[in-house]
């Protein structure tokens, strides 16, 4: 949010500016991502460069996050993160920063508890 005024969902935007040329299959895929950013509460942009993640195929797939519990936060005495949305490994790309944790739960919670204990190392935690 800047000046108070929201962002615009960066797909409702693309939809905005290129609905009259773009071909059915993009404005399908669009339309898709605006309305899973809208369940999520997150706006995402399939074309960001730093996303890591093949939203495309995930809409050829029929797939979508999934919404599951986080890791336990020290700061607040082994009360649970919020629960948080999680997309489908497969169309993970190789440098995405949870590839190769494991499928499953259990291996995101590991990898996020790797990350999350690697960034406390670095801020000097722990």
């Amino acid at each position: 949010m800047a000046n108070g005024i929201q962002s615009l969902d960066p797909n409702l935007q693309w939809l905005m500016e290129n609905f009259d040329t773009a071909d059915k299959d993009e404005i399908d895929f669009r339309i898709w991502l605006a309305g899973v950013g809208e369940k999520t509460g997150m706006p995402y942009d399939p074309d960001h460069p730093e996303n890591k993640y093949d939203y495309r195929a995930a809409f050829r797939a029929g797939d979508e996050p999934l919404l599951i519990p986080g890791d336990e936060d020290p700061d607040w005495e082994g009360i649970p993160y919020l629960l948080h949305h999680h997309w489908p490994s497969q169309h993970k790309e190789e440098d995405h920063p949870t590839e190769g944790a494991g499928e499953g739960i259990r291996g995101l919670l590991l990898s996020m508890k790797q990350r999350a204990d690697a960034q406390k190392r670095r801020e000097g935690r722990r």
